[in-house]
This record gives structure tokens, C-alpha cells and sequence, in this order.
């Protein structure tokens, strides 16, 4: 019995040698130097690897859309770029947690009505809060929950206390 070995074929696609060809421009112009792509030959498919991207769950953008207004799952999907760690934690540019105030000033709220926002997603199980002093001052920091969107795979097991799995029937207040 004769047996052929089919080898998956994989290249690394060099975004400098490759162009649009409506605008001529590279595809190193286009693709940020973070990202990564992969050709796999024999499924005429490629692979994009980024330190960037932010997934959401299917089933908690359904939750959302029955609980949320547009501009709320708007502030909600711009909270998710934020997401920083394997606590789900809402962080600046700098890699510092968010605080009210600045959180306020980046969606342009009264202080009042962020919390109040924050107030609805809490109950809602979309965020949750914690008081921490890391330098030498008590601090909210806040996390976003984990079921609805995420930025790696692995995620600390101490959220189970802050948070359930939303998409899950039953778990979240419905009032």
C-alpha cells in the first residue's frame, strides 16, 4: 500500500513585495508593523496575526443589542480596544488603569453621567469595578467582562467572582 504525505504549505507573505493593484500602493503601507500575515497555499487562504485585534462573543453582541442603546454598545466596543491583561482591565495609551476622571474626559461625560453608565453596566454584568490603592492612594479600576469581549485567550480565574457568562440564560438580572 502505497501512502502520500501532503505537507500543509505555509509562507510568510514580505508586505514590501506585494502591491494593491487599483492604487499601486504596498501592502507595507496598509498593514501596521504589528500584524503578521501567512499564506497557506494549499487552501488558497492566509492567516493574519496581530497583537491588536479584540474579539467578541456572537452570542454576548445578542445580549448587548436587547439591553443596550446604540451609543452605550458604542462606548462598550471602544472600551473593549482599552482591555489590557488577563483582568480584563480598562487601561490609557500608557498602560495605566483608566480612572473615572479619565474615562470620563475620553467619552466626553460629566463625571455624573459616567457613573451612572457605569452604574447600568454593572448591574447589566458588562462591567464591574474594584478600589485598589497601587500607589499609596485608593484608585477604581475597571474591567470589562470577559464573556463579551476579550484580547487574549487566557484570562485570570479570579473573574469568575466579578463575572458570569452573560451569554448563559438566567445567570444576569433581568430587571
Amino acid at each position: 500500500m502505497n501512502t502520500v504525505e501532503k505537507r500543509k504549505v505555509q509562507s510568510k507573505l514580505v508586505p514590501s513585495e506585494y502591491a494593491n493593484t487599483e492604487t499601486g500602493e504596498l501592502l507595507s503601507s496598509e498593514v501596521k508593523d504589528k500584524i503578521s500575515i501567512t499564506m497557506k497555499e494549499d487552501t488558497n487562504q492566509f492567516i493574519i496575526n496581530s497583537d491588536e485585534y479584540v474579539v467578541f462573543d456572537s452570542d454576548a453582541i445578542h445580549y448587548l443589542t436587547n439591553r443596550l442603546s446604540n451609543t452605550e454598545r458604542g462606548k462598550i466596543v471602544t472600551i473593549a480596544n482599552m482591555v489590557k491583561g488577563d483582568c480584563s482591565v480598562i487601561c490609557q495609551n500608557n498602560n495605566h488603569p483608566h480612572t473615572p476622571e479619565t474615562l470620563s474626559i475620553t467619552f466626553e461625560m460629566h463625571i455624573d453621567k459616567w457613573y451612572a453608565f457605569v452604574r447600568k453596566m454593572v448591574k447589566q454584568g458588562v462591567l464591574a469595578y474594584c478600589v485598589c490603592a497601587p500607589s499609596g492612594y485608593l484608585q477604581k479600576i475597571y474591567m470589562l467582562n470577559p464573556y463579551i469581549a476579550r484580547k487574549r485567550k487566557t484570562i485570570n480565574c479570579e473573574l469568575n467572582h466579578f463575572f458570569s457568562d452573560i451569554t448563559k440564560e438566567g445567570k444576569i438580572n433581568e430587571n
